[in-house]
Order: C-alpha cells, then sequence, then structure tokens
C-alpha cells in the first residue's frame, strides 16, 4: 500500500504535478458541462430549457439526472424531435416515480379482548 504523504514531505516537482492534474480535471469537467449545456439547448425547446434550468437550482440530483438521460436518447438516436416543456414534465413524473420509496411499518399485535383484561393488564403497574 503507499502511504499517504504529508503536503510538506511532497517535493516542488510533485506538487506542481499534482496542481497541473488537478488543473486539467477541472478543465475536462468544465468543458463538458459545457458540451452539455449546449446539447441541451439544441435538443429543449425554450421553455422546456428555462424549466431545467430551475429544477435544476431546486433538486439538482433530479435535473442532473433528466440531463444524463436526454443526453443518452440523444446519442442513441431515439430522440426525433425536440423535446417539449408536456414532453419534459412527463420525464419528471416518470423519474419522480421510479425514485420514490414506501415504508411499510409492521406492527406486533397486543390484542385486549375487553376492558377487564386492560384494567388486569395494567392492575400491576
Amino acid at each position: 500500500m503507499a502511504e499517504q504523504q504529508k503536503p510538506e514531505d511532497l517535493d516542488e516537482g510533485k506538487m506542481s504535478e499534482l496542481k497541473t492534474q488537478f488543473a486539467n480535471q477541472q478543465q475536462a469537467a468544465e468543458q463538458k458541462k459545457e458540451r452539455r449545456q449546449a446539447l441541451l439547448q439544441a435538443v429543449l425547446t425554450t421553455d422546456a430549457f428555462a424549466r431545467l434550468q430551475r429544477i435544476s437550482m431546486v433538486r439538482p440530483q433530479q435535473a442532473g439526472a433528466i440531463e444524463e438521460f436526454i443526453e443518452r436518447q440523444f446519442q442513441s438516436g431515439q430522440l426525433r424531435t425536440r423535446v417539449t416543456e408536456s414532453a419534459l414534465v412527463n420525464l419528471l413524473e416518470k423519474i419522480a416515480a421510479e425514485s420514490q420509496t414506501s415504508v411499510e411499518i409492521q406492527r406486533k399485535g397486543y390484542h385486549l379482548d375487553s376492558s377487564e383484561d386492560e384494567d388486569d393488564a395494567f392492575a400491576g403497574l
């Protein structure tokens, strides 16, 4: 296993290499984001794009999932027309329905038959 080095232990060459790698990663992420935005502007109608931007402010994870879905659909050639706002709303509803989880609570049944049993059960308290 490689030991984790302290910053003061790293030499100048290694520090500059790490800074360069970090800068390259950030630049690549920024370019990817710009390409995705350009694709979305081309594929979505103006109203749909504006709605997606508003969603991204409130629910960034949900907006990211929608962006990825639209990007995949476009790349696979499944998008024939521009995505309208109503189609985007339908997609939102579909994603929301898939992501809902349900919780089922099971309780043990301690049923008492009559009020006399209740009195007997609580008499020792």
